[in-house]
């Protein structure tokens, strides 16, 4: 049976010419994960399963490879450490495999041992007491007032980034004649339009204070052993940087503007001293609290964001396993290589509403960007992606 004569196969994204919502994640799920699949905590605790589970699913013209872990485990840096491995054996290099890491004493323990927390750069933005009880108040209420909540994945074709990065820079250099203009990536701009979509969905009070959180990757800032191409350090190695804006910031000024403020939050704390000064700070709170710190205005709208295309998921190499050509004519993508990406979390109890993921650039310069909102921020992000898509002509 071919993919597309499935019920559910049928109903795969496929890259659009425009801007658009191409599905919802969650459909997929019963096909991609198998009966014995683990599929919450308790299928963990009472049994003797690994925290990494795989299964495949097999067409006449398409391989499904569902991978499921808990984050205990490992990120999605680790996890592409895991595909590199895998994919060198496969394809019968392996001297390419690199070496693990995450056994035993990590380097990550080593660090935060020998600097003060307090020269975090966000540390007066650490929430405690009555802060941090008016955060947790504006959350549940949203997650009350609007209870209905969807998840949906969004294909942006490239030329729609690289002209909103082109135009960024161009803003950038108007503003900064001076001096040399700041740099910013694709995804620092496709993260400032979804900042700003997603503002005019919400519509936040005009004096709430909105948190963009960037998480981010520490091995290449402070771990420089684990970030070498023969080693793979199999762990949560991440932080967030924080950018605090205004909505009418957000909303008003240039997309160039917002862009190049997450890449200066990010350039401020991505380096070894502030690393260390981050998690100084997250072990003295867990040890005193219990619990990890959160940074955040306290009447503030958290807005989040992690980048997986870091991770190179769509260039996964699976190519050695192809026994014979599938159907694929309408994927540019080299054959064996992953045309789609199917990301969800699993998890119960823990909203993680406002968290959008950049799940990568595919073969054909495709973006794809995934998250859950309230139900009815959705039909405003679709008219934001139809004019995004409307600027093609212009």
């Amino acid at each position: 049976m071919g993919i597309s004569d499935h019920a559910l196969g049928a109903k795969f994204p496929r890259a659009s010419s425009q801007p658009t919502v191409v599905g919802c994640p969650m459909d997929l799920v019963p096909l991609c994960i198998g009966p014995q699949s683990p599929r919450q905590i308790e299928d963990w605790l009472y049994s003797d399963r690994p925290q990494f589970a795989i299964h495949v699913v097999l067409f006449d013209d398409a391989t499904l490879v569902t991978v499921t872990w808990m984050h205990t485990l490992t990120d999605a840096m680790g996890l592409a450490g895991f595909f590199k491995a895998w994919t060198a054996v496969l394809n019968g290099r392996e001297e390419d495999v690199p070496e693990f890491q995450g056994i035993g004493e990590t380097p990550l323990q080593q660090l935060g041992q020998h600097i003060a927390g307090e020269t975090y750069v966000n540390y007066k933005f650490m929430l405690k007491g009555f802060g941090l009880l008016s955060f947790a108040f504006w959350y549940f209420f949203e997650l009350f007032w609007y209870r209905r909540e969807e998840q949906r994945i969004m294909c942006i074709p490239g030329r729609f980034v690289e002209k909103m990065r082109t135009e960024s820079l161009k803003e950038l250099r108007h503003q900064n004649k001076e001096e040399n203009a700041p740099f910013v990536s694709e995804s620092d701009v496709l993260f400032a339009w979804w900042t700003r979509a997603q503002t005019r969905a919400l519509n936040p009070f005009r004096s709430r204070t909105i948190t963009l959180m960037n998480v981010f990757d520490i091995r290449a800032a402070a771990l420089p052993e684990s970030a070498s191409q023969n080693s793979a350090l199999v762990a949560n190695a991440v932080q967030t940087s924080l950018t605090f804006l205004r909505p009418q910031q957000i909303l008003n000024q240039p997309l160039g503007f917002l862009a190049s403020q997450i890449r200066h939050s990010l350039v401020q704390v991505r380096t070894k001293p502030q690393v260390e000064a981050f998690y100084a700070l997250y072990k003295s709170e867990l040890t005193k609290t219990g619990h990890s710190p959160l940074y955040a205005a306290p009447n503030g709208l958290l807005l989040g964001c992690t980048n997986w295309h870091r991770a190179r998921f769509f260039e996964v190499d699976f190519s050695a396993a192809v026994v014979k050509k599938g159907r694929g004519s309408d994927y540019t993508n080299n054959r064996g290589r992953p045309s789609y990406l199917n990301t969800v979390s699993l998890t119960t109890g823990l909203s993680l509403r406002n968290l959008a993921q950049i799940v990568g650039k595919d073969a054909s310069g495709n973006w794809w960007l995934m998250c859950a909102l309230r139900k009815e921020a959705w039909p405003t992000i679709e008219e934001e992606l139809k004019s995004l898509g409307a600027k093609d002509s212009r």
